[in-house]
């Protein structure tokens, strides 16, 4: 399934670039969220079991937010860098991410091993099929990926 997705992902965003239905432009890749979004739900109500068992859920707060601050300091720099012509500042706020991403980790482990849930399962990253790597080259004009598989891609972006 995973290289089926593979294949279909770019496609069905080329496709929707392309009709560019809410004149987002490349920013209407993002719908087809909506459909699988739906679909996930419809077909989990159905799946999967209904509790958690004799399990306490409880959400892990310091975690959302390390993954959240995490997010902000590599997405903020790639999205916006360019516009601000890559000052050193940017690749500052790009660095700061590298230590919280290993605190983030080394939290979710602790979890992990009291018996709590984690925000990130780690023994998923551990699956060679989740394991996958995206780089954005600094022109913001393509976008290489990797999998595990050896498969390896350069997409131009659409300006």
């Amino acid at each position: 399934m995973i290289g089926l997705s593979t294949v279909v992902g770019p496609v069905v965003a080329g496709l929707l670039i392309d009709a560019d239905p809410l004149g987002t432009g490349w920013r209407s890749l993002f719908l087809i969220n909506v459909p699988l979004g739906a679909f996930a739900l419809v077909v989990g109500s159905r799946v999967l079991p209904a509790g958690a068992g004799n399990r306490r859920v409880r959400l892990d707060a310091v975690g959302t937010a390390l993954m959240a601050a995490v997010s902000f300091l590599i997405v903020f720099p790639l999205v916006d860098g360019r516009a601000q012509g890559w000052p050193a500042w940017i690749f500052a706020v790009l660095a700061a991410a590298a230590p919280l991403l290993a605190l983030f980790a080394v939290h979710q482990r602790r979890r992990v091993r009291r018996g709590a849930t984690p925000v990130v399962e780690p023994s998923v990253l551990a699956k060679r099929s989740y394991v996958s790597g995206v780089a954005f080259f600094p022109d913001g004009k393509r976008i290489a990926s990797a999998s595990a598989d050896g498969t390896a891609r350069i997409w131009r972006m659409p300006r």
